[in-house]
């Protein structure tokens, strides 16, 4: 009788296990996969705000050459919020050159650049970035260089930007 209340037991515990396993693997895999935690902020250009998750991606090494400041990575949809008044699609945004152009065509002044980079797969690519800022708290804001890319950034839409290191 006792030798079957052990083996009972231990069905119990290794099935408990693999129940806990599972559980934590389910969690933890989007982020453990990239390295990182994902972090609410705020995107902030002039009068517009836009809410943004931001994957703290240790493969995500780009940086201003200028300042050597680390650089936020966001999607096309972002870049929309921030910028209602103009029509900006992911098709545009796949030719930067073009798209700088026709932005300062409408504003000499506008604060906006290209940065090349380079990828897997890609020799070399140039997103267009935007000088904004950036509120990683309530109240706490700091300069910002986001680039923008004209393919989704998240491999399953659990964030829409990416973020190598620290802002500020």
């Amino acid at each position: 009788m006792r030798l079957l209340r052990n083996r009972e037991v231990r069905r119990g515990l290794l099935l408990l296990a693999g129940i806990l396993y599972a559980l934590c693997y389910t969690v933890f895999a989007c982020t453990a996969q990239h390295g990182g935690e994902i972090r609410p902020m705020t995107l902030l250009y002039g009068a517009n705000q836009v809410p943004v998750r931001a994957l703290h991606d240790t493969g995500c090494t780009l940086r201003d050459p200028m300042t050597g400041e680390r650089v936020l990575v966001a999607e096309a949809g972002v870049l929309r919020a921030l910028l209602p008044d103009v029509p900006i699609t992911p098709a545009a945004l796949a030719d930067p050159a073009e798209l700088l152009l026709r932005l300062k065509t409408r504003d000499p002044a506008f604060p906006a650049r290209l940065l090349s980079y380079k990828c897997v797969g890609t020799q070399v690519g140039l997103l267009l970035c935007l000088r904004c800022e950036i509120e990683v708290k309530p109240g706490v804001r700091k300069r910002c260089l986001a680039a923008f890319s004209p393919t989704p950034v998240s491999d399953g839409g659990n964030y829409d930007a990416l973020i190598g290191g620290t802002i500020g």
